[in-house]
């Protein structure tokens, strides 16, 4: 009876594990004299036919718990303590792939959909595990290595970048395309026609109007043109490519070949043109050489820093009736050439970008220029043009003006230029500029990219040299390149048609008309600087669009200080691109690679590491209120945007190193020899302290002695 109670009491849910019998003899015979044992028997094997469903569903569900186990073990590395639990009272149910399925054959997708009877043992199950995760191993180890970056269709990158750009357009209703702004685009232009002008020579009309190819006087011009030929001093302060350059030279040239008896070299001087720089002197002469074509007998001249003084003091003999000059020059040649005298015969005098001359410290040259220009008691016409009025602006304006006629517009920019915002981290910078350029150059489209030192204009040249492609013509202008140089840079790049790129410092933001310039890239900097690199394109009304590149702790007080009522940027509007996308579209090369051909070339690593310390030194010259909106970023990530893993002490001691050698080792050479003093004295003064009481003793016989 022991052993039927045993097999009676059995429970499913426990291990099959029968209890232990003492007096197995006795179970026996009594199971054999029992008369109703095979009854009995029957009844038994009736209760475990009926309890037999319930260990075969038990043992399905827990195959299926050990199998979808194994497939959360193969997906997922995350330990199982800090998976998400699953609400109470339902079921997760982990899907394998399809590649799974058919490495665990289909007696496992039977057993996980509930359709098999589970019918293996533990053993078992374990192989079929084994198997599994061998056949995964395997099928990762034989998978083919991903290759390297493709080099992208950088014309269907343009078309999707342009597509994106006009998406991000339509959050802003200020911002038109840029094919629909054909009203704004006109309302540059005045509507007295060239043709129909009474007040100028005939030839000049068919020099403007056939050579040049104008056909209607901007409004800066129509207004201007009157006043001048009226005789009076005129202040002109509208926005960028507005045609200012014409506005003051077509007057002068007017007012020259009209005078009798005609102008010939022997005349000497009767007009002069002040420029804040080589390149704005360049452009003015051009421009003034092209107007007086019909007049051979009035002769124009440059005097500027970086050519011979022998070869203009040639000129200045000659003989020339139009001086265009950078002041710094034209003072020097006042005090040293004989030929030069600016006195009862000067006409006209023309300051051009006067806000430029003050910031560049020319304000006590220029006072000394016209004090010389005005001692004979006779004050010649005098035009003033600026972009913006500074205190610099207003100071000049009362020295060399007299009661002068206003000519002035509000805006800043004109409105065809379309303003962008790029936010990146700061040592993502560098793929983030790549991503921009490319797909605007595969474009045939001409960009300018203004940097704050003349270090980061060498470094960036060099480096884009080496990634862009050489079909891109690539020009570098800065303050510190040799005069022939800066000439040459810039004649390339304004004469040319197709696609290009400038690395320039802001040298090149005043004045200057970059031919058909489509984009211009810049960083922050003050708001009236700002304005100014951006009015390098949209010239004369055609489209353009500017790009700034900010960190993205950046973008909020910046844009805010741009835009403040009282800055000339107030009536902005940008509109944000899409950073992640366009990085990841147009700059294959990460920063390793970056880094890696930095740190490869021994020239390129040099020039990074003095554009590094040339930029902290300009980001620490951010007073007031832009030092609250552009503080110092962190210098790691600063250094990472040149491509450089160093840290930044390491970067500027080698850099100081360089630059200065001589300094350095001496430096390195004093605090060696004060090292070894300093080692020297801890040495002898442990020895004193030694010794003493000896050494007291020995003082004071020698005193005593003495």
């Amino acid at each position: 009876m022991s052993l039927l109670l045993n097999i009676v009491d059995f429970d499913p849910k426990k291990p099959k594990k029968l209890t232990k019998v003492k007096d197995k003899d006795k179970v026996n015979r009594d199971h054999q004299n029992s008369k109703n044992g095979d009854e009995q028997l029957r009844k038994v094997e009736k209760k475990a036919s009926k309890s037999k469903e319930k260990p075969e569903k038990a043992a399905q569900n827990n195959a299926k718990r050990k199998l979808s186990a194994a497939s959360a073990a193969t997906e997922s590395p995350v330990p199982k303590k800090f998976r998400p639990e699953a609400p109470k009272g339902t079921a997760i149910r982990k899907k394998l792939s399809k590649t799974d399925e058919a490495a665990a054959g289909p007696a496992s997708v039977a057993a996980r959909a509930g359709n098999l009877e589970f019918e293996s043992a533990p053993a078992e199950q374990r192989e079929k595990r084994q198997q599994l995760q061998t056949q995964q191993r395997h099928r990762q180890k034989t998978l083919t290595p991903a290759a390297g970056p493709e080099e992208p269709d950088w014309a269907s990158v343009a078309d999707c970048l342009q597509q994106e750009v006009k998406d991000v357009e339509k959050l802003f209703q200020e911002q038109l395309d840029m094919e629909t702004r054909t009203a704004e685009m006109q309302n540059v232009f005045s509507g007295l026609a060239i043709k129909d002008c009474k007040d100028i020579h005939p030839y000049l009309v068919s020099l403007l109007t056939e050579k040049l190819g104008l056909e209607y006087f901007t409004k800066v011009q129509a207004e201007t043109l009157p006043l001048v030929l009226a005789g009076k001093d005129v202040l002109i302060k509208t926005q960028t490519g507005s045609g200012k350059s014409l506005a003051l030279l077509l007057p002068l040239v007017q007012q020259l070949q009209a005078v009798q008896p005609p102008l010939s070299r022997s005349s000497g001087t009767q007009a002069l043109v002040l420029c804040p720089t080589h390149e704005l002197a360049e452009q003015s002469h051009s421009l003034l050489q092209q107007l007086l074509r019909p007049f051979v007998r009035i002769v124009s001249g440059q005097l500027v820093g970086g050519v011979k003084r022998k070869s203009q003091k040639a000129s200045l003999r000659r003989g020339l009736n139009i001086l265009v000059a950078t002041p710094r020059r034209l003072l020097d040649h006042l005090e040293r050439s004989s030929r030069l005298h600016l006195g009862s015969g000067i006409r006209m005098l023309i300051i051009d970008e006067a806000d430029r001359l003050a910031e560049l410290g020319f304000e006590r040259d220029v006072r000394r220029i016209v004090e010389a220009v005005c001692a004979c008691g006779r004050r010649p016409q005098t035009l003033l043009c600026s972009a913006t009025l500074t205190d610099g602006t207003e100071r000049l304006a009362g020295l060399a003006l007299s009661q002068p006629s206003c000519v002035s517009e509000e805006a800043a920019l004109p409105a065809s230029v379309q303003h962008f915002v790029l936010a990146a981290p700061t040592r993502m910078r560098l793929r983030a500029l790549l991503s921009a350029l490319r797909p605007a150059l595969a474009a045939g489209h001409k960009a300018a990219l203004f940097l704050p030192t003349q270090a980061s204009v060498d470094f960036h040249h060099g480096l884009l040299s080496a990634l862009l492609s050489d079909s891109v013509p690539l020009c570098r202008l800065h303050g510190n390149l040799a005069h022939a140089d800066r000439i040459r840079a810039f004649r390339e790049f304004a004469s040319r048609g197709g696609s290009g790129l400038l690395v320039t410092t802001d040298v090149s933001a005043r004045g200057l008309d970059l031919s058909r310039l489509s984009w211009v890239i810049q960083g922050p900097g003050e708001p009236q600087l700002y304005c100014h690199r951006a009015g390098r394109t949209a010239r004369l009304g055609r489209p353009g669009r500017c790009l700034l590149l900010l960190d993205s702790a950046e973008v909020a007080p910046y844009l805010r200080l741009l835009t403040a009522p009282d800055s000339p940027g107030r009536s902005l509007r940008f509109a944000p691109v899409p950073a992640g996308r366009l990085m990841a579209r147009c700059c294959p090369e990460n920063f390793g690679q970056l880094t890696q051909l930095v740190a490869d070339t021994e020239q390129l690593r040099a020039l990074a590491e003095d554009a590094f310390v040339s930029t902290v030194r300009a980001r620490a010259t951010f007073a007031g209120d832009l030092r609250a909106a552009l503080p110092m970023p962190h210098l790691g990530h600063l250094a990472s945007s040149f491509c450089l893993a160093d840290p930044p002490g390491v970067i500027a001691a080698n850099a100081r190193r360089r630059r200065h050698p001589e300094a350095v080792e001496a430096a390195e050479a004093a605090a060696a020899s004060a090292k070894t003093e300093r080692r020297t004295s801890k040495v002898s003064a442990g020895r004193r302290v030694r010794t003493g009481g000896a050494a007291v003793d020995r003082l004071s016989e020698f005193a005593s002695g003495i």
